[in-house]
Formats: structure tokens, sequence, C-alpha cells
């Protein structure tokens, strides 16, 4: 039971130590060549979407190890912008979502070993608006993924 309890915090103070890497992006930079030009860049938001539903279920299930602006964690969580993982093949994306993932993935020459828990208790509908949303956010051009193509791969998988 002790341990549980122990586990239970480790998660939370991961968690919060995760999010807390974001605030370094938030730091004010300054051009030493004119520094009136100085400006203010913060980490960008969960952006304005075709797809709220799929936003907040990003917000929910996916932004403490993705990062809300889908720039993952070096060496643990893959980011999602412009990766072939979150742009190309969507059976494959929705297999990570429905299955998660033990295998790392490598991006950009970086390899990411966090373990990705299965999300397979979201329905058809949820699982086709979140990752709508995170194929359409984050700078990525690809297009949204179907309720259809997500119940053929859910059904592949329960065979």
């Amino acid at each position: 039971m002790k341990n549980l309890r122990y586990l239970k915090v480790l998660t939370i103070v991961f968690a919060l130590m995760v999010s807390a890497c974001g605030e370094k992006d938030k730091k004010e930079k300054t051009d030493p060549v004119n520094p009136a030009a100085t400006e203010k860049k913060a980490a960008p938001e969960i952006e304005e979407t075709a797809y709220p539903e799929g936003k907040k279920l990003y917000g929910q299930y996916c932004a403490t190890c993705h990062q809300r602006n889908g720039s993952g964690v070096p060496n643990l969580n893959p980011p999602l912008r412009n990766t072939d993982y979150v742009t190309g093949n969507t059976s494959r994306l929705i297999r990570i979502i429905l299955k998660g993932s033990d295998e790392g993935l490598e991006v950009d020459g970086q390899t990411y070993a966090n373990t990705m828990p299965a999300h397979d208790f979201l329905d058809d509908t949820q699982v086709a608006a979140l990752l709508a949303y995170i194929r359409t956010a984050f700078g990525n051009t690809a297009g949204p993924v179907t309720e259809e193509e997500v119940r053929t791969v859910r059904n592949e998988i329960l065979k």
C-alpha cells in the first residue's frame, strides 16, 4: 500500500517537473545589437483549431507528456510537430493511441523510449477528433483521421 502511494507521488512530481521544463522558453530574449528590438517569446499554447473536441482531449490526455506546444520531452516523449509518425500513415498512429507503445521511437536522430499508455478507453469519435487535432496543429498540415479509419484499426486489433 505504501509503495502505491509512493508511486502516485512520484508520478505527480514527475508531471510537475516535465511541465516546468516548458517555462524556460518563456524567458525574454534580448537583441544585443538593438536592445529596443527585444521581444518576449513564449512557448506557443495549444492553438485555435477546427477540432475543438480534439484540442480538449489533447489537453486532458496528451499535453502532460508531449507538452502543450507539441514539442515533447527530450529522450522521453517525442515531439508531435512535423514528424512522419504523426503526419504519415494514419493506421500506425491510430494503433499507437489504441495500444500504446513500449518501443523506442526515433525522430530526427533522437530516440524516445518512454512507454506510452494505451488510450483504448476513448471511443472512435474521440480518437478521430484527437488525431485530427494533432495532425493539423503544431504546424502540421496532414489531413484529419476519420471515425471509420479508427473503427477499422480497432477491429483489426481486436481480432
